[in-house]
């Protein structure tokens, strides 16, 4: 870790934003290591909050597999039956097709284009509303969707009947250093994000380096008993694999901060 924090410096990386990276080695034992100060002059520390962006994902993912393990999604069933709100062709999409990328949604880049900054819940949610005809044919291509992961996300309020920061703070994770505030409730803008994102599922992650470590470790000893599910392959209607599996970025990628 400590080559690796000088590896970092020399990058001259620190000279722009502060660095923190945590991992947990095969003993069990968390290690840290940092980089650079923040603006008020404090060290960065592996503590420290910063904005996980699509890092996400994987926690997304991980929320829909744990009601896949627990027979309360079926992932190939249309989303339409807890989401009712959807133009019918978004509503015949399933479960594993948001997963996996397959959904026929607009790919990532093109519905960001549109909103810009207005990238929130009701924006999203008008701007899915209105979208008259899939990008492709669902099952038929991958093409990374973070509109997607943002109905996911709300696949599992509507199921769990929890708001998606609860879910998983109750469900998954097991620091209060990793989540998905609301209102930044506790979490300060990081160094390069204006506002706090305001989707959840496909952003809207914050977290403290040595709480994602810990994160990934229960992932990789499957402590959610949820591998079988994650690791699944991604597959097109014509049966041939993804480039992403669902431990990628469907069920667990679906796999600056505060100080």
């Amino acid at each position: 870790m400590s080559r690796l924090a000088e590896l970092i410096a020399a990058a001259g990386l620190d000279d722009n934003l502060p660095v923190a990276m945590a991992t947990v080695n095969r003993e069990g034992r968390l290690e840290h290591a940092v980089a650079g100060r923040w603006s008020d002059g404090k060290d960065a520390k592996a503590s420290d909050r910063f904005y996980g962006a699509s890092l996400a994902k994987q926690i997304t993912g991980a929320a829909a597999a744990l009601l896949v393990r627990d027979g309360l999604l079926d992932p190939d069933v249309a989303i339409a039956g807890w989401l009712g709100d959807l133009p019918r062709w978004i509503g015949g999409i399933t479960a594993r097709q948001l997963a996996h990328h397959t959904s026929g949604l607009p790919e990532a880049g093109i519905a960001e284009a549109a909103l810009g900054w207005n990238w929130t819940e009701p924006a999203v949610a008008q701007y899915l509303i209105a979208l008259g005809a899939p990008t492709y044919i669902p099952g038929t291509e991958h093409r990374y969707s973070n509109l997607g992961c943002i109905l996911l996300a709300r696949l599992v309020v509507a199921i769990s009947g929890m708001p998606f920061s609860e879910y998983v703070a109750a469900r998954l994770v097991d620091s209060p250093d990793i989540g998905f505030p609301t209102g930044g409730i506790g979490f300060a803008h990081a160094a390069g994000i204006d506002r706090l994102p305001l989707t959840q599922g496909d952003g809207g992650l914050w977290t403290s380096a040595a709480a994602l470590a810990e994160w990934l470790d229960r992932q990789n000893r499957d402590l959610l008993h949820i591998a079988a599910i994650t690791e699944a392959p991604g597959r097109l209607s014509d049966g041939s694999a993804t480039d992403i599996t669902a431990g990628a970025s469907g069920y667990v990628s679906i796999a600056g901060g505060q100080h």
